[in-house]
C-alpha cells in the first residue's frame, strides 16, 4: 500500500489519521487508483482534403457619414418665438429612396438635437413637387371632313344623279366617323347632307332618267348631231294641214339617210355592195350557187360610206352563181347594232326612227300583228309588202324593216 503524506507539510501520516500530527491539517484520503484504459486500435489514416483556395478579400464599403437626426419634441403646434437652428456647414444630402413617400405637409413645433440640451423652435416647409402630365393628342377628324365634302358634291350633282354615288359614300363615311369618333360633328353633317343628296337624286331620276337614256342612246348609235339633222329633215310638220312632209310616195320605198331605195332592185341599181363581214356568203354563192326563192340576210355598204342590213334573194327560176344576179328585196335599219351606221330611215309617208309609238299610230294606225321577234308588223293592201317596226323600252322606234315578198 502506498504511503500517504500530508498535503500541507509533506509529513508521513497514517491512513487512519484524520489530521496531520505534524501541522494539524486535515488529511484527504487518496483517490482510488483507476484501472488503465484499454488500448484502442489506431484509426486508419484518412488522406487530407486538398486545400480550398482562399476567397478573395472584398474591400469593406466606406462608412457613410451619419446624418444628424432632429427629434421633434414638445407640442408641435405651440410656438414661443425662438429662432430655428442654423443649417449645418456641409449638410449631407439624404439618400433617395426607391419609392419616395409623398411630400409631408408643413410642420411647426419644437426640435431637439440629440445629445444636446438646447431646444429649437421653428417651422419646416416641405418641398413641393410638380408633375407634368402629357396632354392627350387631339383626335383627327379627317374621315368626317371627307364625308362632308363628298356629301356636298353629291348635293351639287344630285340633279344629274350624282347624289346616288357621292351622297351614299358620304353617308357611309359619316357613320364610320361618328362610330369611331373621328370628326363626329362633320360626320353628322355629312350624313344629313348625303341623305338629302340621295333623296333629291331619287326624285330627279323619275323626271330625267328617261330623257337622259333616250339622248344617250341616240348619241351612242348615230351621233347627237346626226339625230338633230334627221329630225330637221324628216320630222318637220307642215303648218298648213298639220301633216308630215315625206320623200317616200309608195309602200315599196324606204328612204335611208335621205336616199330613196325602191324595192326590189339589183344591188348595182341601188348603188349597194355587200360588206366584208359577209364575204363568206359571197364565196358560198360563187361556189355552190343560190337556188330560186332562197335569200340571205347581209350587211350592205352605201356609196356614202354608211351601212345597214338587208335581204338578197334569187327572184328568178334558175340557180345563180353570182351575187350580182341577186336582187335586194328588203332593207333593215336600226339604231342599236354596231354594223348599222345609217342615222335615219323613213317609210310609209312619214314613219321614221326615233318617233314615238303615239306618233306612229296617228300616221298608220295600230299593227296588224306581232311577229316572233316581238316587232309590230303592218301588211300592205296586196299582202306582199310588210313593214315591221321595233320599239325600245321607252316606246320609241329603234328599228324599221321593209320587206317586199316576190312569191
Amino acid at each position: 500500500m502506498e504511503e500517504m503524506k500530508c498535503n500541507v507539510c509533506g509529513s508521513a501520516v497514517n491512513a487512519t489519521d484524520s489530521f496531520c500530527q505534524n501541522c494539524g491539517s486535515p488529511v484527504t484520503p487518496a483517490a482510488p487508483e483507476m484501472p488503465e484504459a484499454p488500448v484502442m486500435p489506431e484509426a486508419p489514416v484518412v488522406p487530407e482534403a486538398p486545400a480550398m483556395p482562399e476567397a478573395p478579400v472584398v474591400p469593406e464599403a466606406p462608412e457613410m457619414p451619419q446624418q444628424e437626426t432632429t427629434v421633434l419634441s414638445g407640442n408641435p403646434f405651440s410656438l414661443d418665438g425662438n429662432e430655428a437652428p442654423a443649417p449645418e456647414a456641409n449638410p449631407v444630402p439624404p439618400t433617395p429612396e426607391a419609392n419616395p413617400a409623398p411630400p409631408a405637409p408643413n410642420m411647426s413645433g419644437v426640435y431637439q438635437t440629440p445629445g444636446m440640451d438646447t431646444n429649437y423652435q421653428g417651422t419646416y416647409t416641405a418641398p413641393t413637387y410638380t408633375q407634368t402630365v402629357a396632354s392627350e393628342p387631339k383626335k383627327k377628324g379627317g374621315m368626317g371632313v371627307a364625308a362632308l365634302i363628298l356629301s356636298i358634291i353629291g348635293l351639287l350633282t344630285s340633279c344629274c344623279l350624282g347624289g346616288f354615288l357621292f351622297g351614299l359614300i358620304g353617308i357611309i363615311l359619316g357613320i364610320v366617323a361618328v362610330a369611331k369618333n373621328k370628326g363626329k360633328g362633320t360626320g353628322i353633317a355629312g350624313i344629313i347632307i348625303g341623305a338629302v343628296a340621295f333623296i333629291v337624286s331619287i326624285i330627279s331620276s323619275f323626271a330625267f332618267v328617261p330623257a337622259f337614256l333616250e339622248g344617250f342612246n341616240e348619241g351612242f348609235q348615230s351621233g347627237y348631231e346626226s339625230g338633230l339633222d334627221m329630225y330637221d329633215d324628216y320630222d318637220d310638220y307642215d303648218d298648213t294641214d298639220d301633216s308630215y312632209s315625206s320623200s317616200v310616195s309608195n309602200t315599196n320605198q324606204i328612204s335611208v339617210d335621205g336616199t330613196v331605195y325602191e324595192l326590189p332592185a339589183s344591188m348595182d341599181a341601188l348603188g349597194l355592195s355587200i360588206n366584208s363581214v359577209d364575204s363568206d356568203i359571197v364565196e358560198d354563192v360563187q361556189e355552190y350557187g343560190m337556188y330560186a326563192g332562197d335569200y340571205e340576210f347581209v350587211v350592205f355598204d352605201t356609196a356614202y360610206g354608211t351601212s345597214f342590213w338587208g335581204y338578197i334573194e334569187n327572184t328568178g327560176s334558175d340557180t345563180v352563181y353570182s351575187v350580182d344576179d341577186l336582187e335586194v328585196t328588203g332593207i333593215n335599219v336600226d339604231n342599236y347594232s354596231d354594223l348599222c351606221t345609217a342615222y335615219s330611215a323613213e317609210v310609209y309617208g312619214g314613219v321614221t326612227l326615233y318617233m314615238s309609238r303615239t306618233e306612229v299610230e296617228e300616221l298608220i294606225g295600230t299593227a296588224d300583228y306581232v311577229d316572233d321577234e316581238g316587232k309590230e308588223a303592218y301588211e300592205s293592201v296586196d299582202g306582199l309588202n310588210v313593214l315591221r317596226i321595233g320599239y325600245d323600252e321607252y316606246d320609241y322606234v329603234n328599228e324599221l324593216d321593209l320587206t317586199i315578198y316576190t312569191y
